[in-house]
């Protein structure tokens, strides 16, 4: 039966590489990032270790000596903080040189909440979420739609377009509000790709219906996701984002970072409505 061991290899190479690409399982590059730095550092912290017990056993004989002892704490604050220094300059080169085409998620997120802070001025926030997504994620086309639950139905605004054709793009997501409804529900960024899963666990036969419509109207006009901005509960705006430049699907640790963003900008977004 050994035959079987090398025929189901395959199997398993398949079923990996489609969880990969189907079901963001992975992100190949920032593993591969993760990897080159926590490498780099365990290679760091093993060869300091050896050197400092050779120069403690050089100097005072064993590395259990009074003198030993009494400047261990020495070495150890300065150990770490060449390791936190080690490991800031390792991500600067990485981001830098190797993996350029990936973004620094804290750099975004702190970028972000400054420029947001500073500003409450609705069109300038809306254009600053916007250019920072695209930009960050290395997108062709972005928009913002406003939400206004104050009224029956509810009423969908564009706030900011960067791309999209807007007589047969945008406009198609606000002649309904259902998107609105279900992102409000939902409270997560709901994935084109990812439709037929959600229509599986949806048991309202409405509900599955206006999802495939959503869907159907999303390809049409070329969109990839739409993530919802919110201000604690309260849905007040949607983030509708084109397919990457790049065409690679979108990874865990980018809908991470479109969740973070959304919870910056509802605040600023619900300051600057107000204000206005």
């Amino acid at each position: 039966l050994n035959w079987l061991g090398q025929m189901f290899t395959f199997f398993i190479v398949g079923f990996t590489a489609y969880a990969i690409v189907r079901y963001r399982f992975m992100d190949i590059r920032i593993v591969a990032r993760k990897t080159f730095i926590y490498g780099l550092l365990a290679v760091y912290t093993f060869v300091v270790f050896y050197l400092i017990v050779a120069l403690y056993i050089y100097f005072f004989g064993s590395v259990h000596t009074f003198g030993a002892r009494l400047i261990s704490p020495f070495v150890a604050l300065v150990f770490v903080l060449s390791l936190f220094k080690l490991n800031e300059l390792l991500r600067q080169f990485a981001n830098k040189h190797l993996f350029a085409s990936l973004y620094s998620y804290q750099e975004t997120i702190t970028g972000l909440t400054k420029d947001l802070n500073n500003h409450i001025d609705l069109n300038k926030i809306s254009g600053l979420i916007v250019n920072t997504t695209k930009k960050t994620l290395q997108l062709d086309r972005a928009a913002l739609i406003l939400v206004d639950q104050t009224t029956n139905p509810i009423q969908l605004q564009v706030a900011k377009n960067s791309g999209f054709n807007s007589k047969e793009g945008l406009n198609m997501l606000l002649e309904d509000d259902f998107i609105a409804t279900y992102l409000k529900k939902s409270q997560k960024t709901f994935v084109r790709e990812e439709v037929d899963i959600l229509i599986e666990h949806t048991k309202n036969k409405k509900d599955k219906e206006s999802l495939m419509v959503l869907s159907e109207k999303m390809r049409e006009m070329d969109a990839a996701l739409a993530s919802p901005i919110v201000s604690g509960k309260k849905l007040i705006g949607i983030v509708v984002l084109s397919p990457k430049i790049s065409k690679d699907p979108y990874s865990r640790e980018d809908l991470q970072l479109l969740d973070t963003m959304a919870k910056q900008a509802g605040t600023a977004l619900e300051n600057a409505l107000h204000y206005k």
